[in-house]
């Protein structure tokens, strides 16, 4: 992440939290539908 342009630090990180917040959802949910 070193590598990355400052200015896109942020945007990365925002995208990368949104992205693993969708899929924990995602788990979640597809787990409920098991259980």
């Amino acid at each position: 992440s070193r590598l990355v342009i400052f200015p896109f630090e942020m945007p990365l990180s925002i995208t990368t939290g949104v992205l693993g917040s969708l899929i924990f959802i995602f788990l979640l949910l597809k787990r409920k539908t098991y259980a």
